[in-house]
C-alpha cells in the first residue's frame, strides 16, 4: 500500500513545480523590457551590461521606435556607437551557466557602413580560462518586413560552466564619419539558467496538495490496521 501513496506524493510535488516555472533552456528575450538606453538589463536570470562602463546598451524594437532597425517582431538588445560596444552577460545568482544558441543581426538598415561583419563570443570559464568562437553575419537587413534580419547561431558544446560571456561586434573596416563602428544586435538567448522559484501562491497550492496526500496516507494506514 505504501508505494502507491509515495508515488502519489511525488506526482503532486512534480506537478506543482512543473506548473510554477518554465522548463530549462527557455530563450531569454527582451519582450518585457521597455525600449530605452540602459547601463544594465536584468532579465530571465541573466544580467547584460556594456563591456565598458562609459557605454550604454539599448533595447530596440523596429515596430515601435525604429522602422529601419533590425527587425524580428519583438524587442531585442542592441550594441551600437563608438568606440565599439561589447555586451557582457553574467547571471543574477553568480552561478555558472551554459550558452547554447542566440539570434543576432546587424543594426541600422540605413547605415550598412556601421555593421559588424561578425560577432565574437568569448566565454570566461568558471574554473579559469577562456574559450571563444565567431559567427559571420550575412549582411541582410532591411528593417520592417521583407527579408529575415536575424540569424540563429549555435555555440560549441564547450560553452558550459561559464562565469560570463562577452558578445563583441568585429570585422568591419568601413569608415563612417571618420570612425569605424561594429554595431550588432542579439535576442532569444538559450541557456540552462534555472527556472524561477515558485511564486508564494504556487507554494501554497503545493502545500495544500501535500496535506491532502498526507490525510490519504493516514487513512490508508488506518484501514490496514
Amino acid at each position: 500500500m505504501r508505494a502507491p501513496v509515495r508515488a502519489a506524493t511525488a506526482v503532486v510535488l512534480l506537478t506543482a513545480l512543473a506548473g510554477a516555472s518554465p522548463s530549462l533552456a527557455d530563450p531569454i528575450t527582451f519582450d518585457d523590457v521597455p525600449t530605452d538606453v540602459y547601463d544594465t538589463v536584468s532579465v530571465g536570470g541573466a544580467v547584460f551590461r556594456a563591456q565598458n562602463p562609459i557605454h550604454s546598451i539599448s533595447v530596440l524594437a523596429g515596430v515601435q521606435n525604429c522602422i529601419r532597425c533590425a527587425e524580428n517582431g519583438t524587442p531585442y538588445l542592441s550594441a551600437w556607437g563608438y568606440p565599439p560596444v561589447g555586451i557582457l552577460m553574467t547571471t543574477v545568482s553568480g552561478d555558472p551557466f551554459s550558452l547554447y544558441e542566440f539570434d543576432a543581426a546587424e543594426s541600422f538598415a540605413v547605415l550598412p557602413e556601421r555593421w559588424a561583419r561578425r560577432i565574437d563570443v568569448i566565454g570566461q570559464l568558471a574554473g579559469g580560462g577562456m574559450i571563444s568562437t565567431s559567427f559571420v553575419l550575412d549582411r541582410i537587413l532591411d528593417g520592417i518586413g521583407g527579408a529575415e534580419d536575424f540569424q540563429r547561431f549555435t555555440l560549441p558544446a564547450s560553452f558550459t560552466m561559464l562565469s560570463s560571456v562577452l558578445f563583441v561586434g568585429a570585422g568591419n573596416t568601413a569608415v563612417s564619419e571618420g570612425l569605424v563602428f561594429q554595431d550588432f544586435a542579439i535576442d532569444n538567448i538559450v541557456t540552462d539558467l534555472p527556472a524561477p522559484i515558485p511564486e508564494p501562491a504556487t507554494i501554497g497550492l503545493l502545500l495544500t496538495g501535500l496535506a491532502i496526500v498526507r490525510r490519504r496516507i493516514l487513512k490508508a494506514r488506518a484501514s490496514i490496521h
